[in-house]
């Protein structure tokens, strides 16, 4: 369960923000995490709520928005939703494209009091 490990690496970013910006209390944690990013988001919830546990992020709500993986063939330049890496354009069939989202794992905001 490579979650924990990533709720644990999550708290210490929130924590070195905060430090920097001499606050001990957050409200809101925003992530966006990516379809394709090989991350189970119920797992990352479950990991972060053990993690928020006794931490300065106890107290706050954590949003996570899951962003639909958009991938674009480089045979027909067709744009589509797709759900895994190795998914066929569905105009030509061709294998060769370019995730344009839905690998993203980050931090996409810290609301702070």
């Amino acid at each position: 369960m490579h979650e924990l490990s990533i709720a644990m690496n999550i708290l210490e970013i929130v924590e070195d923000y905060t430090s920097r910006e001499n606050t001990k209390k957050v409200l809101e944690l925003e992530l966006d995490i990516g379809d394709l990013s090989g991350i189970e988001i119920p797992a990352l919830k479950f990991a972060l709520e053990t993690t928020k546990e006794g931490s300065i992020l106890e107290s706050s709500v954590i949003v996570i928005n899951a962003i639909q993986a958009q991938v674009q063939c480089q045979d027909c330049q067709s744009v589509f939703t797709a759900k895994t890496q190795f998914e066929p354009c569905p105009e030509c069939q061709s294998f060769f494209s370019i995730i344009q989202s839905g690998n993203e794992l980050k931090v996409k905001s810290i609301l702070i009091e």
